[in-house]
């Protein structure tokens, strides 16, 4: 029903993120057919007859070699390649299984309290654009000499193809 997306550049030498590009903030009304409903978060007076405007999300989509999310291959995957075929063909990243977060002492990998134990503020937990925007600052964080984010990045397949894009940017 809601979709937070935050296109980011990243330097591939020390594995940092350089900052936001491009972003896309929309609702989605289910349909009256749709097992999920709206919760007190997000209300069916805000979804109704709102439509992603999937030309701008494919857009993002077409300029990114990952997608990161946090949770990605349980929940956010499955729907957005549903909602979004094209986002098949980039690789996924999963903040909340592909990183070791109790090596930095974490007890829990739930987004919320990752961010409230790294001191990253979240405006809005659960909403979609708040949890984009406070993802990027968690993986920012280092642990030990390395940001999240480089361990992140570091396990993709053909990497040095990310890196030099990135590079170029």
């Amino acid at each position: 029903m809601e979709i937070g997306l935050i296109l980011a550049v990243h330097d591939p030498a020390p594995g940092e993120l350089l900052g936001e590009t491009s972003r896309y903030e929309g609702l989605r009304d289910p349909g009256p057919r749709a097992t999920a409903k709206p919760s007190g978060r997000i209300t069916a007076k805000m979804v109704k007859g709102r439509k992603i405007k999937t030309a701008k999300v494919e857009a993002l989509i077409e300029q990114s070699d990952v997608i990161i999310s946090h949770n990605a291959l349980s929940f956010d995957k499955p729907r957005f390649e549903r909602l979004l075929p094209s986002s098949k063909s980039r690789h996924w990243l999963c903040s909340y299984r592909d990183l070791d977060w109790a090596s930095s002492g974490s007890k829990a990998a739930k987004l919320s309290d990752l961010c409230e134990s790294h001191g990253v503020t979240n405006r809005d937990a659960h909403r979609a654009m708040p949890d984009a925007e406070a993802l990027p600052r968690l993986l920012a964080q280092k642990n030990g000499a390395v940001s999240y984010f480089a361990q992140l990045v570091s396990s993709i397949p053909g990497n040095n193809k990310l890196a030099a894009k990135a590079a170029a940017q």
